[in-house]
């Protein structure tokens, strides 16, 4: 069941493991030794179960070392179980294909910007060490989430995952077959994650647009939509009349020259997710 689990849930709704792991080691690595320690010491709190749960997800030895950065895919792993099978849609946005913007209005309780606010709050009230670790990985991973554009895209096509693809650079095994898979994973291409973490050179200025409020959360769920709705990324036309996201009618091709194009894009947005988890971290460790 658990196998099951892991083939469904990683492809297919949220920003996969490798991406995951890069936004909250790069937030890791730019804390203080201090704070970093203060964060192993929380992560000590995740339950064994949980930990071994995480494990298999992650397709590794069951009693693997878990660190903070591999447990923000833990939501994925339990994200089918009780009591957290609740926070299922909390993973991204859905809106019409006529919307060109997200505003207050489009969230309603159930989705990406409650779901930050929500686990935000959780984190910073918690006594319960089990319960905080629990919150902050909730965040980290939504933090994560909000920045993968096809996580603020449209519910005609289940954000991308009804858009088919026509893998060229991957091996069967590894093909992805939809949009949303590719943003998800594919676009990282198979490069282990020291050489990807290495890769990316987020700025740790912190300007006031990176600090977790409703207003910057509009700011970064539009930011995605911008994205997904931008011609690089083959999601739609954009209809001259009423500027809706009109679907594609040709599987979209994905080889080196889409990754080309694209691969730059996502990356920004990892680092800017590994910004604004590092701020939230180094005010509330």
């Amino acid at each position: 069941m658990l196998l099951f689990i892991f083939c469904f849930s990683s492809s297919t709704y949220a920003l996969g493991s490798k991406g995951h792991w890069l936004v909250c080691q790069l937030a890791v690595n730019n804390l203080p030794l201090a704070q970093q320690d203060s964060l192993s010491n929380l992560i000590n709190y995740l339950p064994l179960a949980q930990k071994q749960q995480l494990n298999i997800f992650l397709k590794r030895s069951i009693n693997h070392q878990v660190t903070f950065a591999d447990a923000c895919s833990w939501p994925d792993a339990i994200r089918h179980e009780e009591p957290f099978a609740v926070y299922k849609s909390w993973h991204y946005l859905n809106v019409a294909r006529e919307q060109t913007e997200i505003g207050k209005s489009d969230c309603q309780s159930n989705c990406i910007l409650d779901a930050i606010t929500f686990h935000q709050q959780q984190y910073i009230n918690a006594k319960n060490p089990i319960t905080k670790i629990q919150a902050l990985l909730f965040l980290a991973h939504w933090l994560g989430d909000i920045h993968q554009p096809l996580h603020i895209s449209f519910k005609s096509d289940l954000g991308g995952n009804k858009t088919k693809v026509i893998d060229r650079l991957n091996s069967t095994k590894q093909k992805c077959k939809n949009l949303h898979q590719v943003w998800d994973r594919c676009l990282l291409g198979n490069s282990n994650k020291t050489l990807l973490l290495n890769s990316l050179a987020p700025s740790f200025e912190s300007p006031s647009s990176d600090f977790i409020t409703a207003k910057n959360l509009l700011v970064w769920a539009n930011q995605s939509l911008t994205i997904s709705r931008s011609k690089s990324v083959q999601y739609c036309k954009i209809d001259d009349n009423n500027r809706a996201c009109v679907p594609t009618q040709d599987k979209i091709i994905f080889d080196q020259a889409y990754l080309n194009k694209n691969n730059l894009t996502l990356k920004k947005q990892l680092n800017l997710a590994a910004v604004r988890l590092h701020l939230f971290l180094s005010e509330n460790l």
